[in-house]
């Protein structure tokens, strides 16, 4: 699936964010979310490459894919399952 080409259902902004807070801010968005909609995480961490994908795996949900934006920012896509 194209990247750039996902609608997001909620936008999580975790720029300010490294691990473990933003990975735990990402778990609690997913828990807030329906089946089925899209969550995008926008992070500027480099761990983000490694834990949001690997998150993005688990627990049925699906991972979209990422798309790295200027200043070393980095949009991930989770679908919910």
């Amino acid at each position: 699936m194209d990247s750039l080409k996902i609608k997001a259902d909620k936008v999580l902004n975790l720029k300010r964010f490294s691990c473990p807070i933003a990975l735990l801010k990402t778990k609690k968005a997913l828990e807030k979310i329906k089946p089925g909609q899209i969550l995008q995480i926008i992070a500027s961490d480099p761990g983000s490459r490694t834990y949001i994908p690997g998150l993005g795996r688990r627990n049925g949900n699906e991972f979209l894919g990422m798309t790295t934006k200027h200043k070393g920012l980095v949009s991930f896509f989770i679908r919910k399952g």
